[in-house]
């Protein structure tokens, strides 16, 4: 990019109350609604040290129902196709006391690190963390409002070892973890708004599961970080994990919640109390449980303990995702279109009111890539983020933010089909509002791409409100009243297979419809 249009900008942004997810602001913030009550685990006053403790194996019990996955976990992580969500939970040095080091090990910690420099710090830090924590319950931090991250908190050491924190958006490709560390951020809960700003730096960590011990690796170090509460011994706490959607199930297994206060499960719509676990360190999990139908089942997988985020079953081909909470089973696939006064008034609702939002959110998403497939139009419909993105090469000239002609021609069939899906009789009421993202490569400034995306959005938004579109005086006045634009800069990159940014796919205009539950 030319530097010499390279604008002085503010980078502040401020993320609107539309723009944070509702399942994410339901993970237990302060300005979180309110949620169930669940047993809290101890946050750590002892210095995790590793358990010896031996206790009877369930592999030992005469069942009537046995599903074995897996014999050798090793192998099961040596062939499975890693998610964001299986770094999820809480993962720490041996020597820490809650997220701090002793003094002892920090001392020989920082003795033997690499070191680097990132803006988010005023001095130098370990190359590797000592502690991190990764998922909305593991880690609950206003930044996980922001759509389409994952955020992970990393505890580092400076030379003097003394702890320095520091909050990332994450991504995994493969067995390598990626991470774009925040410089700094706050959050406004009566206004409900999230200033941020990411350092721009990239971070990249290679990674090896081994049961419950994880390591990270960066150049020529390493560290193996430990899972918290299977390390320490004071045994598994998952609260209601409930089966994510879209996961397959398990022997029908529904949700798992065991803690130091209970053990029970539901299988097949029916709550069973009498069940036990068993998170074997090598990596192999067995659970039993008892009904009046089959007798004694037990069930053997190797495992990835998420912490407060559940846990996750596999043979190393097929995933079994228990990562979600019960109350919110029904809103995760819609949480991408969704207001946080709106997630407030799910949680009020009945089982079938939920549904029908979920079925109606899916139909629409459904009418969208019909009417988009019809018409011969080019746009990448995301359910998972929420995003209809158009190629910014096509709309725009490089480096440029004025409209192409070929751009205009793109903006005129998309609008067209686009308003005559979200305002169709059929959705009358359900759409709140709309708002267009600019996003851009990773080329260039934080800074000046921020402003791009900024001015690209609103030319998007400008000339789709206009009547050089086609679209009659009373479509455009009902889209004027609910669009919005917002620049992305380059925070939410797309990635390739092999986990490198996709430059082309990430630089894009996006549309996202917000739902409304009234």
């Amino acid at each position: 990019m030319n530097s010499e249009r390279q604008e002085h900008m503010s980078i502040r942004k401020i993320l609107s109350l539309t723009m944070i997810p509702a399942l994410l602001m339901m993970s237990g913030c302060s300005s979180s609604p309110d949620i169930p009550s669940e047993p809290v685990a101890d946050a750590g006053t002892s210095e995790v040290q590793p358990t010896t403790a031996k206790k009877p194996s369930l592999s030992d019990i005469k069942a009537d129902v046995t599903t074995i996955l897996t014999e050798d976990p090793a192998e099961a992580y040596k062939n499975v196709e890693y998610t964001n969500e299986m770094l999820f939970g809480k993962y720490t040095l041996e020597g820490t006391k809650g997220n701090e080091l002793s003094e002892e090990k920090a001392a020989e910690f920082v003795k033997e690190m690499d070191y680097m420099d990132l803006s988010s710090f005023d001095v130098p830090v370990t190359s590797l963390p000592y502690r991190i924590e990764a998922g909305p319950h593991s880690n609950v931090t206003a930044m996980n409002y922001l759509q389409g991250h994952n955020f992970m908190n990393l505890y580092y050491c400076s030379e003097d070892g003394k702890k320095q924190a520091v909050q990332a958006s994450f991504s995994v490709r493969g067995n390598t973890l990626s991470l774009n560390p925040v410089k700094k951020f706050s959050y406004d809960a009566d206004a409900s708004q999230l200033d941020y700003e990411f350092t721009g730096k990239a971070i990249k960590y290679t990674f090896e599961f081994d049961g419950i011990d994880l390591t990270l690796t960066n150049g020529g170090k390493s560290v193996t970080l430990h899972a918290e509460d299977l390390f320490n011994g004071s045994g598994p706490h998952m609260y209601e994990s409930t089966i994510k959607y879209g996961s397959e199930m398990i022997n029908k297994i529904e949700m798992l919640s065991f803690t130091e206060e209970e053990s029970r499960m539901r299988v097949n719509g029916k709550e069973i109390n009498d069940a036990s676990i068993e998170l074997d360190p090598s990596g192999l999990a067995r659970i039993r449980w008892y009904d009046g139908f089959t007798g004694t089942n037990l069930l053997q997988a190797a495992y990835f303990y998420c912490d407060d985020d559940g846990i996750i079953f596999t043979d190393g081909k097929q995933s079994y995702y228990y990562t979600s909470r019960s109350w919110n089973l029904y809103t995760q696939n819609v949480t991408a279109n969704m207001s946080v006064g709106d997630a407030e008034k799910l949680q009020e609702m009945d089982i079938e009111d939920i549904e029908e939002i979920v079925s109606k959110n899916d139909e629409l998403y459904t009418d969208l890539e019909e009417a988009f497939r019809s018409a011969g139009i080019n746009a990448a419909v995301n359910r998972d983020t929420g995003e209809v993105a158009l190629d910014s090469i096509v709309l725009f000239p490089s480096d440029g933010s004025s409209i192409s002609d070929e751009g205009k021609e793109l903006l005129n069939n998309f609008i067209r089909e686009y308003t005559s899906v979200i305002f169709n009789e059929k959705y009358e009421g359900f759409i709140k509002s709309v708002e267009i993202e600019g996003h851009t490569d990773s080329s260039g400034s934080y800074e000046y791409n921020m402003g791009l995306s900024e001015r690209r959005a609103n030319s998007v938004k400008d000339y789709c409100l206009s009547s050089d579109t086609g679209i009659d005086d009373e479509t455009l006045d009902k889209l004027s009243q609910i669009t919005q634009a917002v620049g992305r800069s380059y925070d939410m990159p797309i990635y390739k297979d092999d986990g490198s940014i996709d430059m082309s796919a990430s630089r894009r205009v996006s549309f996202r419809f917000i739902i409304n539950v009234e």
